[in-house]
């Protein structure tokens, strides 16, 4: 039985340095459309009608001002334009966002998402999102998406995890918390293994275009 009543927020994570790409790869060109745009299109569509917000971190003015251009009327998208540092980082400031909300408005959960996965679909946030609400609020399962069972983005975790999550440091995220067996996960597999493409080369760019080019 899906519980309606449970609520979750969503991360856009769009504050890396892009080192092997050579430039900004969120805004790279894919198809004519920028790759942190394709990925945000597929979030709030799917968040639009989530009582909870959907943040996007940045370090760019350039990427902040195009998602505010792009989305001027997105009910629950704020975007947050900081300075950058680790993962870890990224993490625990949207987490301390989350947790700074009026208590009847945090989320029961919160799904992080790379912004550079531009061909994530709509039907794998929509999969996570649902068995995220099918188990019991103190479930304390991890939901990630994966591809022939190897775990990816994006991950949901749960509110009781918050205070972890906050209290992680260096450069590694979540994945930190997830090594061993103390922490349940359950993988949701995803439609396509175009779901999970990360850009993080020019030529994982052109194989997206090529994934894109072989869907129509």
């Amino acid at each position: 039985m899906i519980n309606e009543k449970k609520t979750c927020a969503a991360v856009i994570m769009a504050s890396g340095t892009a080192e092997r790409f050579g430039s900004d790869k969120l805004l790279a060109e894919l198809q004519g459309r920028p790759v942190i745009l394709r990925t945000a299109d597929a979030v709030l569509h799917v968040f639009s009608c989530e009582d909870a917000p959907v943040l996007l971190l940045t370090r760019s003015q350039e990427i902040a001002e195009l998602v505010r251009h792009e989305y001027p009327h997105a009910p629950n998208l704020e975007v947050i334009l900081w300075k950058g540092g680790p993962q870890s980082e990224t993490l625990r400031l949207a987490v301390q966002t989350l947790t700074e909300l009026p208590q009847k408005k945090q989320p029961d959960g919160c799904m992080f998402i790379a912004g550079d996965q531009p061909l994530i679909a709509e039907t794998d946030l929509l999969n996570l999102l649902s068995e995220f609400r099918m188990r019991p609020k103190e479930d304390p399962s991890v939901l990630r998406l994966a591809s022939g069972g190897i775990p990816g983005n994006p991950v949901l975790w749960p509110a009781v995890y918050f205070d972890q999550l906050q209290a992680l440091k260096g450069d590694k995220g979540g994945s930190q918390l997830l090594k061993g067996e103390r922490i349940p996960q359950i993988l949701i597999e995803a439609a396509s293994p175009a779901s999970v493409l990360d850009i993080d080369t020019p030529e994982d760019l052109r194989q997206a275009a090529e994934l894109i080019d072989q869907d129509h």
